[in-house]
């Protein structure tokens, strides 16, 4: 028997726009913080994570 589980948070405080790259933004921080994550949990599923999920995890932010 599968069981669908939603236990994880994360939390980043981004930089005042004063201390961050003349050209990068808060959306554009969030964007690839958001990919570096998925980039992993994808990266574990490939490797370990398949023997142990009934399906690829969904990132949902």
């Amino acid at each position: 028997m599968s069981a669908t589980i939603t236990r994880w948070s994360f939390t980043a405080t981004i930089n005042d726009s004063d201390h961050l790259p003349e050209d990068v933004s808060y959306d554009e921080v969030t964007a690839e913080i958001e990919e570096v994550v998925t980039d992993a949990l994808t990266a574990w599923y490939n490797e370990r994570g398949h023997q142990l999920l009934a399906c690829e995890p969904v990132v949902a932010w």
